[in-house]
This record gives structure tokens, C-alpha cells and sequence, in this order.
């Protein structure tokens, strides 16, 4: 083989190689165009996987944002907005509670008179002015475990964050 031809062929190979590589750079998907994903794995406090949980994504104004339910592996998925606050709600009247160290209420203000406390769903213990206000997700006329909910932030795009929901049977 004469040396041109040699020359043509490594050229060609080499042109082939960065052609390739070229395509496939401008062919990788962009993450940051990507909604993040929260993944909640609902279990029990032995880490035992929760079936048939129906959990809620709420927002920061306590809207449902999506609703789905755990299959046999606990597991749920739902995509939110980067960077956003969101709140998971057990929102099936069921025997099981979230028992979460992290669980809280929506506060949504302050008792300011005892009217207001007199017409406000019941709180153990009993409210006084100055106390929190909490919302009455499940609208039962008292504020209990039943209003528990988890908060989580969502991941920027294309990213996804793990978050262990912990119920107990009650």
C-alpha cells in the first residue's frame, strides 16, 4: 500500500470518529429542561414498604397538586417545579397516620381572640390566643394526626431528591 492511501484512509477514520462524537454531544438530551422528580418511598417505622397509600402533593397554598398511590414497594414519583415547597398529605381516611419526626400542620395564622378560637376546629390542647392556627386538611372538624403533613423541596430540573414518608397504624 502506497502511503497516500494510507494517509486517506487514517483521514477518513479520523473525520468519521469526530463526526460521530459531534452527533452525539448535540444529540444528549439537555437536563435542565427536565421537570425534577420528588420520590417518596411510604413505609412503616420497621421500613417495611406501604401499599395502596394515597398520598397527596399539596403546595404552599394547600392546593392539590397531584395525587397518586404507592404500589407494593411504597414507592411513589410525581414531578414538581424546581425549587418549589411542596407538602405530602395521607389523604386516605385509612388506619395509617404519618408518624414522621419531620410531620407538621399548615399554620395559617395566630388566635387573636377567643371568637375565633370558639369557631376553629378543635386543638388538643385546647388553643389560646396567641397559638398557631392550623388548617383542618381533612375538614373533620378537629385538628389531629389526620392534618399531618411532610414538607419537601423539590430539586432544581432535571434533578430528583429521595424522601422516606414514615406511617404507622393507628
Amino acid at each position: 500500500m502506497d502511503c497516500t492511501l494510507i494517509h486517506f484512509i487514517m483521514r477518513f477514520k479520523i473525520l468519521t470518529l469526530f463526526t460521530l462524537a459531534t452527533l452525539f454531544i448535540s444529540c444528549k438530551k439537555d437536563k435542565s429542561t427536565l421537570p425534577p422528580v420528588i420520590n417518596v418511598s411510604v413505609q412503616l417505622a420497621d421500613n417495611s414498604a406501604v401499599n395502596n397509600a394515597v398520598i397527596s402533593l399539596l403546595d404552599a397554598n394547600h392546593a392539590t397538586v397531584a395525587t397518586a398511590t404507592s404500589g407494593s414497594d411504597g414507592k411513589i414519583a410525581f414531578t414538581a417545579t424546581a425549587n418549589n415547597t411542596y407538602y405530602l398529605y395521607n389523604n386516605l381516611a385509612d388506619s395509617k397516620i404519618i408518624a414522621d419526626p419531620d410531620a407538621t400542620y399548615f399554620i395559617t395564622g395566630t388566635f387573636t381572640s377567643q371568637q375565633q378560637i370558639n369557631n376553629s376546629p378543635v386543638q388538643t390542647p385546647a388553643a389560646k390566643i396567641g397559638d398557631n392556627v392550623y388548617l383542618d386538611i381533612n375538614g373533620d372538624g378537629a385538628i389531629n394526626y389526620y392534618d399531618l403533613v411532610k414538607k419537601v423541596t423539590a430539586p432544581a430540573a432535571g434533578s430528583s431528591t429521595n424522601v422516606k414518608l414514615i406511617m404507622e397504624a393507628h
